[in-house]
């Protein structure tokens, strides 16, 4: 890919939505998913002459940036109820999510470090990358993802988990809601 600014231009409109849900998937607000990748794409556009890898690159310091600030605001709220203010009402970001609302329900139902590692493998990273990308070795990446898939095929076979499908009527209301808020 070029280094050029055009060439950041493209890769901004191709990967943006994507690094949002990326985020969400990992269990952030979409606000702050949108928020987070705009400081990312902001950071790979200053930076664009000397990134070799953008869309890993893109992916890992938006994670990164994501992280940091919910530890930031979890400690804010922390002060923030020890000096008796009320701390902000959470929003369930699988109500609000553009085409995400089921994907993260059901992987909510993961233990975090497989969730980790099947939302980045959802977004197109393979293990190999997955680990290099997070600094886990790549046979652990390989064995989350396993044990990730192998829980979701039990839950869906046992019953314990089952997608919403179109004849769902709280399904297909909250997607047209998702769209309409999308748009």
């Amino acid at each position: 890919m070029s280094r050029e600014p055009d060439a950041f231009e493209e890769f901004f409109r191709r990967h943006f939505r994507h690094v949002v849900g990326f985020l969400v998937t990992l269990g952030f607000e979409l606000d702050k998913a949108r928020e987070v990748t705009s400081e990312a794409m902001y950071r790979a556009y200053l930076n664009w002459s000397t990134i070799s890898y953008p869309r890993a690159w893109v992916y890992t310091t938006a994670e990164r940036i994501a992280v940091h600030e919910s530890r930031r605001d979890a400690d804010g709220i922390v002060r923030a109820i020890r000096g008796g203010w009320a701390a902000p009402p959470l929003i369930d970001p699988c109500k609000v999510v553009d085409g995400y609302a089921e994907v993260v329900t059901v992987l909510s139902a993961l233990p975090p470090a497989q969730r980790h590692v099947m939302a980045w493998f959802m977004h197109g990273f393979t293990p190999s990358e997955i680990a290099e990308l997070t600094g886990m070795k790549p046979a652990t990446a390989r064995s989350h993802l396993r044990h990730a898939r192998e829980r979701l095929r039990v839950d869906y076979e046992t019953g314990t988990l089952k997608p919403p499908g179109p004849d769902d009527p709280d399904a297909s209301s909250e997607r047209k809601e998702v769209i309409d808020d999308a748009q």
